[in-house]
This record gives structure tokens, sequence and C-alpha cells, in this order.
């Protein structure tokens, strides 16, 4: 399966952020997409908290309603498992928290501070230890120039709890590498990484040896999907048309349509000592991600979002003070600027309702779709079963049919690739109370059939009733 470690453990090469959230949706309510659900409430109650310790409740709401709009119900940080709402709920914390603290120092800001780099150290590790950067040297110097290490109260209140509970976080974490890989200090991702990846994260690091892929899905996606990036940062062209790519995508899935707001307050905050932490925080963090390897993707920014929209909100505030001729322009402008953002936000919902599954840009119904039909085929019937997925031809990784449950043995319903009759046999012997199917996702039908050796027309409808009659022989 795709980023997820069979050896020495079976687990997703991934920090457990994420996977928390979902374990919570799984556990409390029965299906994990509520751990998104769940996760992307906190992200837009955390951003509209830490709005409210940098600008007044007002402008914090509207930053709030515009997280829901843009980045919550319609984005794919909600309607996918891929992330990012957990990681930008680590970044509102940190920012909320940092300014809390240096204005009243106490237990609880500490906290959410200590929380905050938990949380995008198990989510976003590198991204996060960037964004985090110039908040926690910002907040060393103020600790520094208010010698707070002669406050007794700050010591005992403060940066104790936030000490404690990082150890235990760092602790938790070492604890969860070592059951992992064996090894507190290897990180499962890197386990992965030497494993499969052929291109390292960095635009520097020379690429790995193509590793010997067990599955042909395996090679192309890693071959085809991941290697081309790393051959265009090679030649100079090719790198600038990377990063012409990166900043493509992370315009248009933070800033667009507000990048006419963020220039002027970017330029006024970099003259205000208070509010400088948001341009520095975005300009090294964009650093960042233009030296990564990797082909863009909004989760990777993820972080930022709350820095984005605390600009984007100061850039309305300057806005709303232009008075020509002692008019009020500026204040009907963003009134309309607000309206507009808001009547946009509506295009995607009626676009989901006229077409809820997408079938327009697939030309067909998806093939996602297929598969979560087939499962829910399965479920209901009686038994456990095996799925063996033969692709006899490529196909878009990131619509791979081949995924199990975390608790992969005591799955109802477990998916696997074809390696032929022979080496299909081990696994056989080791699921030997399962129903054994195979299906070809690119058959046109998506047949599932019985694998048994003798019979091709024993499909799966057998299972719910008589077969229609053949009145002809194909």
């Amino acid at each position: 399966t795709f980023h997820v470690n069979m050896l020495p453990t079976y687990q997703s090469m991934y920090p457990p952020g994420q996977a928390i959230f979902l374990a919570i949706g799984q556990v409390l309510m029965g299906h994990p997409w509520w751990g998104v659900w769940l996760s992307v409430g906190l992200m837009c109650s955390c951003i509209t908290w830490m709005l409210q310790g940098w600008m007044p409740p007002q402008w914090a709401l509207l930053g709030g309603l515009f997280c829901v709009l843009r980045f919550s119900m319609f984005g794919y940080w909600m309607n996918s498992y891929w992330g990012g709402a957990v990681a930008a709920t680590g970044g509102a914390l940190l920012l909320g928290g940092v300014v809390r603290l240096m204005r009243k120092p106490c237990t609880r800001y500490a906290l959410a501070v200590a929380l905050a780099l938990l949380i995008l150290g198990n989510s976003r590790p590198y991204e996060g230890f960037i964004f985090a950067l110039p908040a926690m040297l910002w907040l060393l110097v103020w600790m520094i120039r208010r010698q707070m290490w002669k406050n007794t109260a700050f010591i005992t209140r403060a940066l104790l709890p936030a000490l404690g509970m990082l150890t235990l976080g760092g602790t938790a974490m070492l604890y969860y590498n070592w059951r992992g890989t064996g090894n507190p200090l290897l990180m499962p991702y890197v386990v992965n990484e030497h494993a499969y990846h052929i291109t390292k994260p960095f635009l520097w690091q020379a690429a790995n040896p193509i590793p010997s892929y067990h599955h042909l899905a395996m090679r192309v996606f890693y071959c085809y999907h991941e290697l081309p990036s790393y051959l265009l940062s090679r030649q100079p062209w090719g790198l600038i048309k990377l990063e012409r790519l990166k900043f493509k995508v992370y315009y248009e899935f933070f800033v667009w349509p507000m990048l006419i707001l963020m220039i002027p307050a970017i330029l006024r905050m970099v003259r205000s000592r208070r509010m400088r932490i948001f341009p520095i925080t975005l300009l090294v963090f964009l650093v960042a991600l233009l030296i990564e390897s990797w082909l863009p993707h909004g989760h990777y920014a993820a972080p930022v979002l709350c820095a984005i929209i605390a600009i984007s909100l100061y850039g309305l505030r300057l806005c709303q003070t232009w008075r020509p001729k002692n008019l009020p322009v500026g204040a009907m402008l963003v009134r309309a600027a607000v309206m507009v953002i808001v009547c946009w936000s509506l295009v995607p919902l009626a676009g989901t309702v006229l077409d809820p599954y997408n079938v327009i840009a697939f030309s067909h119904q998806p093939p996602e779709l297929e598969r979560a039909r087939l499962q829910a085929l399965l479920e209901g019937t009686p038994g456990q079963h095996l799925v063996i997925v033969h692709a006899r031809r490529s196909y878009i990784p990131s619509q791979d049919w081949v995924y199990n449950q975390a608790d992969i043995d005591s799955a109802k319903v477990i998916w696997a690739r074809d390696m032929g009759t022979e080496a299909n046999e081990e696994l056989l012997r080791y699921y030997p109370n399962r129903r054994v199917w195979m299906v070809d996702p690119y058959d046109g039908i998506n047949r599932v059939q019985a694998y048994d050796g003798h019979s091709s027309q024993d499909t799966l409808a057998s299972a719910f009733g008589p077969q229609p009659v053949q009145t002809s022989k194909p």
C-alpha cells in the first residue's frame, strides 16, 4: 500500500497527528470522517481565537467565517483524508498563545503554546518547525529583554508547565517511533523514504537508487509521479518551472483573491513592531517551501493559514480607513469585498448540488465511488472477504484501490494487489477462512468474481440471489 510501512511494523509513514483525529472519529462516532469533521471545526475556532488576540473581535469573527467558507465546507481538507486542518490548528494555537503569553503570562497560555508545538511536530514536522521558529525566537527575545528568568511567578506558572507538557509529548513521540521502527530516534517517515522513495525532501539532495518494487503500481507512482520533479530541478529551466508551479498552487489555494489587500498590509506590518511577526513568518515559510523537492499541495503549507488570514484582515482594516474627501469609500469597498467573497464561496456549493459525484469532470462515475460501492456490498455479505485487485493497465495513483483499515487482520474486507497465481497463494494461506474475490478496476464494469481457479462466472452477485438467465454464450 502507498505511504504505509509493512516492516518492521504495519504503520503509516506519516506522523500520528492526523491519524489521532481519524481514530477519534472511528472509535467515538463509527467512521473516521467524523474525525476530519472535528479537526476542521477545531481549526476554524482556533483561528478565530488566534485573531482575537491580534485584532478587534468583530474582525476576528469575520476571519473565522472566511475560514469556514474558503477552507472548510468546500475544500479538500474537509472532503478528504489528506489532512491540513490539524497542522493549521497548531499554527493558530501558536500565534494566539504567544501573543497572549507575552501580554499576560499564565499557565493556560503557556500550555497552548506547548500544545501547538506538539501538534505541529506530529502533523507537519518540517513545515511546523519552520513556522514556529520566528514566533519562538520572538518569545525568547521578549523573555531576555524582560529578564523573565528572574520572575518566579512566570517560571512556576508558565515555563515549568510548558516544559512539562513538552517533555510528556516528546516522550510519547519517542515511544511511538520505538514501537513502529524499533528505534526511538528513527521516524516511520525515514523508514518509508529509504524503502520506496527515489527523491529526497530537499532540492540539493541527490536521488536514491531506484528500489526493487514488488508491484508495477508502486514503480509507476515513484518513477512517473515523484522522479520527474527531481529531474526538472537538475536543470535551470526545470527548476524555474517547478518553482512557478509552487507559487501557482500556493497562491491559488491560500491567497487569491486577497492579493491586492495583502500587499499594502504586508508593507504596513513590516513597520509595526508588534505586527511584523506575520510578514517575517510568511517570508521564512515561503523560502522553506521553495527548497522542497516535492510537487506542491495545499496541506503542505497548512500551518501558515492563520497568518495569511490575519494579513488579509489587516489589509481590509487599512482599506476601511480610506476616506478621500472625507467620504467613507474604504468602508464601502470593504463591505463590497466581503459580499463578493461570500457570494463567490457559494459557487462550489452550486456545483456540488448540480454534480454531487463530480461525474462531469471524470466523464463517468469516479473510480473511488465504485470502490466504495464494492466495499459496502462486501460488508453486507456474510463472512470475511479478501479482494485481489488486478489492474490490467496503468492508473492514477491517487485513485488507488488497495488500502486497508488500521487493524488489517480484523477487517471484514481486505484489499490486496494481484501478484500472480503462485505469489497469491502465500496470501491465501495466511487468510484461509476468507472468501477470495478478484476485481479489475478497468474492465469497464468492475465485475467482482470468485478467485477459485476454476469458474470465472461465479460473480459477486451469486451471493445475493439467482443469476440472470443467459440466452446466448458470450
